[in-house]
């Protein structure tokens, strides 16, 4: 899996470039690079991994590739290789970065990526040829920074007609006005606009045309303090959203409603609704669930693209958003006797904060076993957001590997709760 490994370690740079930035200057022990140790920290997906088009018809898909210990993702379209189950159905062209499947003849075929041993896969269904796409409204006029949603409906030369909304290219004349996004068109400034949904050779066109409105929310920030907490709901996180005005000379309008939502129902809230206004444009809540999970936490103002996501973790223990990112060794071994480790063998092991919130190291335990070899005292050291924390270990006698680990004890300062942390050493 050597390629997938370095492929990915390259990618780092922009996937964790968070991670980094704030280990560097969250007052931790500098910067540490985040590390893969198996490609089982990779997985692959296609987006989309379902298509349903018509024969003349093509659409772009992307190959997707997720760090399973953090989240991140990067788009390896550019670097998989593709291949279709059946080219006269659909095949496959690629140009850089872009990839598109270009429909054959009617029928059902499955398309694969794969880097390196890692493989996804996805559905194309090519059906009858589209001939015409009505987009509806044919017109509509809508103020700054408000929203509008366009529909299109296809029409296939067998005489069938149905919803090709998510199945269309959304496109935009001209973005500095409005932007659109699988028919939901966002205005920013004023001026006319043509919205097209394309389908290959096929169109349709809605004309929009966007109105001055300062009075108005613009855009939103949102804010969760922590995005880790238990799953007891002892102790919530504080959620809060902040609005725009798109002309702050006038501010937004008055009782304007910011609404919070988890689209599962996991998550509940003090307030779901809050009324601002321009003195005050912060709406704040508090945000508890009792079923572990990671939740997208949403605040809007309807009708309105002041809107924004942030990402909750509701965790059973802090153990799940602190992490031991690496674990090292530099070990002396007896030539007679390989599973011998000699006096001097280092190790070392780089301690990750991925949450906002702020924990208190205890000490870390280098243990063989049932035996603990060397404990250091980390004890009025903070683990702060994205801080990272490293710790060295070097033998002073000899042992037999028993199963060496590296065990960190932690506490939460806020909840009082104690945990710890704990990654066994693997040799290469």
């Amino acid at each position: 899996m050597r390629s997938i490994l370095g492929t990915f370690r390259t990618l780092l740079t922009l996937l964790l470039f968070v991670f980094v930035l704030s280990a560097c200057g969250g007052g931790g022990s500098g910067g540490q690079s985040v590390t893969i140790e198996s490609a089982e920290d990779i997985s692959l997906a296609i987006a989309p991994d379902n298509l349903d088009l018509a024969l003349n018809q093509s659409a772009t898909v992307k190959a997707i590739a997720t760090l399973v210990t953090h989240g991140a993702t990067a788009d390896v379209s550019g670097k998989a290789n593709w291949s279709s189950e059946n080219i006269s159905i659909a095949s496959i062209t690629r140009s850089g970065n872009t990839v598109t499947v270009v429909p054959q003849s009617q029928g059902s075929t499955t398309i694969t990526a794969e880097l390196d041993g890692i493989s996804a896969t996805a559905t194309v269904t090519i059906g009858n040829p589209l001939i015409k796409i009505v987009t509806d409204p044919p017109s509509a006029s809508i103020n700054d920074g408000s929203l509008a949603e366009i529909t299109a409906t296809g029409t296939f030369n067998d005489g069938s007609i149905r919803d090709i909304t998510e199945d269309v290219t959304w496109i935009s004349s001209t973005e500095t006005v409005a932007t659109v996004d699988r028919g939901i068109v966002s205005a920013l400034e004023p001026g006319d606009v043509t919205i097209s949904a394309v389908a290959g050779p096929v169109s349709g066109n809605t004309q929009v045309t966007i109105a001055a409105a300062p009075d108005a929310p613009g855009r939103m920030e949102i804010g969760i303090t922590p995005n880790a907490i238990l799953e007891d709901e002892a102790v919530g996180a504080s959620v809060s959203a902040t609005v725009f005005a798109n002309d702050e000379d006038n501010g937004i309008l008055s009782s304007t409603n910011v609404l919070f939502a988890e689209q599962t129902g996991s998550v509940t809230f003090t307030q779901d609704e809050i009324t601002i206004d321009n003195d005050n444009p912060r709406a704040e809540t508090e945000a508890k669930s009792t079923l572990v999970g990671k939740y997208i936490i949403s605040a809007v103002v309807p009708d309105t693209t002041a809107r924004a996501q942030g990402t909750l973790n509701v965790v059973s223990s802090f153990s799940e958003v602190v992490i031991i990112d690496s674990f090292t060794a530099e070990i002396l071994t007896k030539e007679e006797t390989l599973s011998d480790i000699e006096a001097g063998s280092k190790f070392t092991a780089v301690i990750l904060n991925t949450s906002n919130r702020s924990f208190n190291l205890l000490r870390a335990e280098l243990v063989n076993g049932q035996n603990v070899l060397d404990t250091a005292d980390l004890s009025g050291t903070t683990l702060g957001e994205g801080d990272s924390t490293k710790v060295d270990a070097v033998l002073d006698d000899s042992i037999q590997d028993e199963g060496v680990r590296l065990v960190f004890h932690l506490s939460d300062p806020v909840t009082t709760r104690q945990f710890t942390v704990d990654k066994q050493f693997t040799s290469p």
